[in-house]
């Protein structure tokens, strides 16, 4: 069974949450077969899928709709699962996916928005920044945390302040 899949109804199974998914850094993403679910909201969801890396389908309410890529496949041994998380404070989640190593100064990662009308992800660059992650013994998470110098200012997108 591919990482990320867990039993559901019936013998269909079903994918797991991204953030439950662990990624081995010793085994090429090509030959991981991942697919998971990131949910942006409570009639959202993107799947994602490792077959190529990273590709995505957007559903409302179950039913497919965008189809989108964000290939890695030079790096996609990076050992990190796509994540949804709110950069700029305007309530609604970007997906960010990490596309490189990036060694002790940060990682770059592809920025995609999704847009208010479409309901589709629209790619909206790239940065570079340290996404600093933890774990609790009840669940495995995958929360960014806002650096202490981004908390006072007017916005912070991907660890710097901006005016």
């Amino acid at each position: 069974m591919p990482l990320g899949w867990a039993p559901g109804g019936g013998s269909r199974a079903e994918p797991a949450p991204c953030d439950r998914v662990d990624l081995s850094y010793g085994t090429r993403l090509a030959d991981q077969h991942v697919r998971c679910v990131l949910r942006v909201n409570a009639h959202l969801n993107l799947e994602v899928t490792s077959d190529p890396a990273w590709s995505f389908v957007v559903r409302r309410d179950g039913a497919a709709g965008q189809a989108f890529r964000e290939p890695t496949d030079a790096i996609g041994e990076t050992g990190v699962v796509p994540l949804l998380q709110d950069i700029d404070d305007d309530g609604i989640p970007e997906l960010l996916v990490v596309t490189g190593r990036g060694g002790s100064g940060g990682e770059p990662m592809a920025v995609w928005r999704l847009a208010d009308q479409t309901q589709q992800f629209v790619r909206a660059g790239d940065l570079f920044g340290k996404r600093l992650f933890y774990r609790t013994p009840e669940a495995s998470s995958a929360t960014t945390r806002t650096p202490a110098r981004c908390r006072a200012a007017s916005r912070c997108i991907g660890g710097r302040t901006t005016r």
